[in-house]
């Protein structure tokens, strides 16, 4: 049995369940498969999170450009041989410019009149800690382009990032969030019909919302061993002297 099912099979199943006495008599198919495609969406973005991975090459410009499904990027980094992820820092001071860049501040690195050196170190002295020696990435979501630091340019680089799940040509949904999304849809085809009373509105929307929890909870699952996992990760015995 799949774990999946597609739109058009909860698009059919909407319409078996609606008859004369029901508020949404009145839909038609292409209105019961907009909201649904929209319900897609939001219950990918909440709960279900469909994540996709790619191995992308930066450019001589320190930039890639992104999947068309992309919604939003949950990391990026390299992987080495044994399948270890090193993540790379988001830093929004990253110029999104194609423009050609300023000179370094007080010329170069090695003067002695660069307030920036630090004889000792090599490096800039003042910046402070919590910097990330693999380098950085930008997102820009009008042009659909990640931007990276300059000591990237010609590596490949492994992005996983959300998908938009109802962009794609058969859409489908996981079976934890199936009836989230026909309650989805009979909530907002209701929502702003004048002739539903007003308390018909907040039950459906009260069941929509109970049924997004609880398609949550089934798609986290964290379990007790999960938990002990985690608490006891970072513990290490002392030496007894």
């Amino acid at each position: 049995m799949s774990k999946y099912i597609t739109i058009k099979d909860i698009v059919n199943d909407l319409q078996l369940m609606i008859d004369d006495t029901s508020y949404d008599k009145d839909a038609h198919i292409y209105q019961i498969r907009m909201l649904a495609l929209q319900g897609l969406r939001e219950l990918t973005f909440d709960a279900e999170q469909i994540v996709k991975t790619i191995d992308k090459t930066i450019d001589s410009n320190l930039t890639v450009s992104t999947p068309n499904d992309l919604v939003d990027i949950k990391r990026i980094g390299f992987l080495d041989d044994k399948n270890v992820f090193y993540p790379l820092s988001k830093d929004n001071d990253l110029s999104i410019s194609a423009a050609t860049k300023s000179d370094r501040i007080g010329g170069s690195k090695d003067d002695e009149n660069n307030p920036y050196y630090h004889t000792d170190l090599g490096k800039k002295f003042g910046v402070g800690g919590g910097q990330n020696s693999l380098g950085y990435y930008r997102h820009n979501r009008f042009n659909d382009h990640i931007y990276f630091s300059s000591n990237l340019q010609g590596k490949t680089v492994y992005l996983e990032y959300i998908a938009d799940t109802a962009a794609s040509t058969n859409p489908k949904i996981h079976v934890f969030c199936e009836e989230a999304l026909r309650c989805y849809v009979y909530y907002k085809y209701i929502q702003r019909k004048r002739g539903v009373p007003a308390n018909e509105k907040q039950m459906a929307k009260r069941a929509y919302y109970n049924e997004k929890r609880l398609a949550r909870a089934r798609m986290m699952n964290f379990s007790k061993e999960q938990a002990m996992q985690v608490s006891r990760k970072a513990f290490k015995q002392s030496p007894k002297i």
